[in-house]
C-alpha cells in the first residue's frame, strides 16, 4: 500500500479548484488534469507500508492538533518533471498548517516510520505532464481561502487502465 496523509478540500473549495483547472485547460495543449476526487494537500508521504502498520498510522490522526479550517492560496506555478511540467497552486505557510505538518512528522518518526528528507512546501497539484507555453506566467492569487473538509490517511492505487485512485483509510473531519 502506498500511503500518505493529506488535507481534503470541501466541495465548494473543489469547485474553485476545478474552475482554475478549466481556465488552465484552455491555455495548455497537452497534459493531464487531476480528477476532482484526487485534489488534496499532501502533509506527509509515507510510501509503501504494510497492512500491519495501519492501526498505528490511523491512531496518529487522533493525536494531532486541530486541522486548519482553511488553506490560503498563494501562487499558481509550475515546475519541471520527467514528462513535462507539473502545475501546482502553492499555499501560504500559516502557523496552524505548519504546526500540524511538523507534529505529524514528529509522531511518525517517534513510531519509527521513515519519512522523505525534503522540506514541506504546501501545495495542491492541479495538472501533470503539461506543456506550458513560453508566454505563460505565474499567477498570484487573492487570499480567498479554500475550506478544508478533513485530514485523512489515504492509500494511492493504480488500476489496470493506469488510472490513479485514492482510498480513504481513516479520516477526521474539520471542526466548524
Amino acid at each position: 500500500m502506498r500511503l500518505f496523509y493529506a488535507l481534503r478540500p470541501t466541495d465548494s473549495a473543489l469547485d474553485n479548484l476545478i474552475y482554475i483547472q478549466d481556465t488552465l485547460a484552455n491555455q495548455f495543449t497537452q497534459g493531464r488534469f487531476l480528477a476532482r476526487n484526487l485534489l488534496h494537500c499532501t502533509l506527509v508521504f509515507l510510501g509503501d507500508k504494510k497492512e500491519q502498520d495501519l492501526p498505528s498510522l490511523e491512531g496518529i490522526l487522533n493525536q494531532l492538533p486541530a486541522t486548519p479550517r482553511f488553506l490560503i492560496p498563494s501562487v499558481l506555478t509550475s515546475f519541471h518533471s520527467a514528462k513535462g511540467r507539473t502545475v501546482v497552486l502553492t499555499l501560504k505557510k500559516n502557523t496552524e498548517l505548519m504546526e500540524l505538518q511538523k507534529k505529524l512528522s514528529q509522531l511518525l518518526i517517534h513510531q519509527e516510520h521513515h519519512l522523505e528528507k525534503r522540506a514541506f512546501h504546501p501545495h495542491i497539484t492541479l495538472a501533470k505532464h503539461v506543456f506550458v507555453p513560453t508566454d505563460w506566467q505565474e499567477h498570484l492569487f487573492p487570499n480567498e481561502p479554500l475550506a478544508v473538509h478533513s485530514l485523512a490517511l489515504l492509500n494511492s492505487k493504480m488500476d489496470q487502465q493506469g488510472l490513479l485512485h485514492y482510498q480513504i483509510l481513516s479520516e477526521i473531519r474539520t471542526k466548524p
